[in-house]
């Protein structure tokens, strides 16, 4: 019995001896561990790179602008959106694109193999920038597949003029594992010519009156969007342009659907009740099969002007020197005038009144091709909105526009015409 107790006292000894030991060898408890540095779980791989993507925490919201010349250049690098100006005479910037929704209605957006992508406002797109010489760099990263590094630099259409043009350059980079095609496209929401009589103005100055959709760009190297105030010219031929594969002069509601290139069935005015006064301009290049690592480059240009003045972009590109174009006679030019009663003398007589006009004669004038007209035109609720906007038109005794009133009675006359045959 003394021999057990004897071994198990020294048994204890031990143990008590060598838990020091032990005690040096286990880590720190879990309280105390959180307190030192090296015990801190590592951050995972991506953590960073999340809170840096688009909208998070870890961009600058402040916009970023570069004025030269005559040109102006903003950029929101939270969301990767843009704007262009140009400088008046009065030392303001007049914007030449919508500056709505923190310019979330014009951008860029790229096709990689089936996938498509929205590069601006879109919290799966990283996105940095950075100035350059005379303008900013944008860059857009989607993920492990493509970098798009947009350039907008600010320069001179000739030697002698003021810096009165952008380049915008965009830099498409395959940095997957595989061969893909990839290809680009840009909207810019235009508002210049939402406030004038025509939207857009052909390369000879003519006005393009409907939604129209070019592939052949050989005479269409530029593009007018202009009011009173400003002018933008898009070029889109020569010098080291990249040549579209289209160009679309459109509603902005036909480019903002699900179609890579917008579905042009449906033809239609840029005036629509449903979407009045909002017209844009959409390019699609042609798609390139890039190799992993490898790239393509997209360029076009932007020439710009204020008070009246014409944008002189078509020399840059050995065009000819842009002329002031021939305003279309108003559709009262042929009205006839009030006829005055006859005056018999000496004796003095009331002059009779203005004959009325005869505004179903006049909106007869007024051009609509019936053929022109989409499904979405032939509708009872299309014809409802239609008759409602003429009304409160008419309604508006401050500030008439007979001339809009006429246009879309002669709109309200060709849907009828049409539904009566049906």
């Amino acid at each position: 019995m003394k021999k057990s107790f004897l071994g198990a006292g020294l048994l204890l000894l031990s143990v008590l001896y060598a838990m020091p030991l032990f005690a040096q060898e286990n880590p720190a408890p879990a309280a105390e561990a959180a307190d030192t540095p090296a015990a801190k779980p590592a951050p995972a791989a991506n953590e960073n790179e999340k809170k840096n993507y688009t909208g998070w925490v870890d961009v600058s919201s402040k916009e970023q602008d570069v004025k030269i010349g005559l040109v102006q250049i903003k950029v929101k690098p939270n969301l990767g959106t843009f704007n262009f100006s140009v400088l008046n005479e009065n030392d303001k910037y007049v914007p030449l694109l919508s500056t709505a929704n923190e310019y979330t209605s014009s951008g860029f957006f790229l096709k990689a193999g089936k996938k498509r992508y929205r590069l601006i406002a879109d919290k799966n797109v990283f996105t940095s920038i950075s100035k350059i010489d005379s303008g900013i760099s944008l860059v857009y990263k989607v993920g492990k597949v493509a970098e798009v590094n947009l350039k907008f630099e600010a320069m001179k259409t000739a030697p002698d003029h003021d810096i009165d043009m952008i380049r915008i350059a965009a830099n498409v980079k395959n940095v997957s594992q595989k061969t893909d095609e990839f290809a680009l496209r840009a909207i810019l929401d235009t508002v210049l010519g939402e406030t004038g009589d025509f939207h857009f103005f052909g390369a000879d100055n003519s006005p393009v009156k409907n939604e129209v959709l070019y592939r052949n760009l050989k005479d269409h190297r530029w593009i007018y969007s202009r009011n009173s105030n400003a002018e933008m010219q898009i070029l889109l031929d020569g010098a080291d342009i990249t040549v579209p594969e289209s160009v679309a002069l459109v509603n902005y509601s036909t480019l903002d659907q699900a179609y890579w290139e917008p579905d042009m069935a449906a033809y239609r005015s840029f005036d629509t009740v449903l979407s009045y006064k909002n017209s844009a301009f959409g390019i699609n290049w042609p798609s390139c099969r890039l190799k992993p690592e490898q790239s393509a480059d997209f360029v076009f240009y932007i020439a710009v002007a204020a008070d009246g003045d014409l944008a002189k972009g078509s020399s840059f590109v050995g065009g000819d020197e842009p002329v002031k174009e021939v305003e279309e006679p108003s559709i009262f030019t042929n009205l006839p005038s009030p006829v005055p009663a006859p005056v018999e003398r000496p004796v003095e007589t009331p002059k009779k009144k203005a004959e009325p006009i005869d505004e179903f004669a006049v909106r007869r004038d007024v051009p609509f091709n019936v053929n022109n007209l989409s499904k979405e035109q032939l509708t009872l609720e299309y014809v409802q909105n239609l008759i409602d906007r003429i009304s409160a038109l008419e309604e508006n005794n401050s500030s008439v526009n007979r001339k809009e009133i006429l246009q879309l009675n002669a709109e309200l006359d060709a849907i009828l015409s049409v539904l009566r045959q049906q």
